[in-house]
């Protein structure tokens, strides 16, 4: 089952078009990515300070 994702996930990559929609909205991607991990970061800190 998992072999079958991780194939299912490749194969979508590596399509034409949605490599090409991927690629348009890769700054956009990072932002909320990196947005997510601060926030993380921050309760993970604020549970260590308590």
């Amino acid at each position: 089952m998992v072999m079958a994702w991780f194939s299912i996930v490749a194969l979508g990559l590596t399509h034409s078009k949605i490599r090409t929609k991927l690629s348009s909205m890769s700054v956009w991607i990072d932002r909320v990515t990196g947005g997510f991990f601060i926030l993380l970061g921050l309760r993970i800190a604020a549970q260590k300070l308590d």
